[in-house]
């Protein structure tokens, strides 16, 4: 049985962009190219085939980071969203299961450290902290206030071949 990963489609209440369009559902697209035509796109999503296929431009989300630790590789994922209110509302498949390919250890510690597989990776205002956090769909900006309530300890879950620490 697939285990469930569901993409926010705006940005939590905690967030200062609180309700405004992430765009992770076409940057999931754009990155896992499960959608190879309109056709695929399912019913309760055609008012979003604009954004699909035109708002996320290049940007891409090759993979979430969530907490805890339950995914490995390997495991078979169903991407969805929610029809509304997040835990409040049915949630729409966005394409048939996927298979996770990699999955790495993260922790940010309370010094903004990035550690990932229990190795120091980059420094929360670098280089690298922008690339992981384009990879998960955010500028950096919008990475350290997602990720803003330190320590944090997760997993990276990778369903493209694009993408390595």
């Amino acid at each position: 049985m697939a285990k469930v990963i569901t993409f926010s489609t705006r940005f939590q209440k905690q967030h200062p962009r609180a309700g405004e369009e992430t765009f992770f559902v076409e940057k999931f697209v754009n990155s896992a190219k499960p959608i190879k035509s309109l056709n695929d796109i399912p019913n309760q999503l055609k008012g979003r085939v604009n954004d699909f296929f035109l708002m996320a431009g290049d940007l891409k989300k090759h993979h979430t980071i969530r907490a805890g630790n339950r995914f490995v590789e390997g495991d078979i994922f169903s991407p969805r969203i929610w029809s509304g209110k997040p835990y409040a509302s049915k949630q729409i498949d966005l394409c048939e299961d996927l298979t996770i390919k990699k999955v790495w250890n993260i922790e940010i510690n309370t010094d903004f450290e990035i550690w990932i597989d229990k190795k120091f990776y980059a420094h929360i205002s670098s280089d690298d902290a922008e690339i992981l956090a384009n990879n998960d769909g955010l500028s950096l900006k919008d990475f350290k206030l997602w990720f803003n309530d330190l320590p944090y300890i997760g997993q990276i879950i990778c369903w493209s071949d694009e993408v390595n620490y």
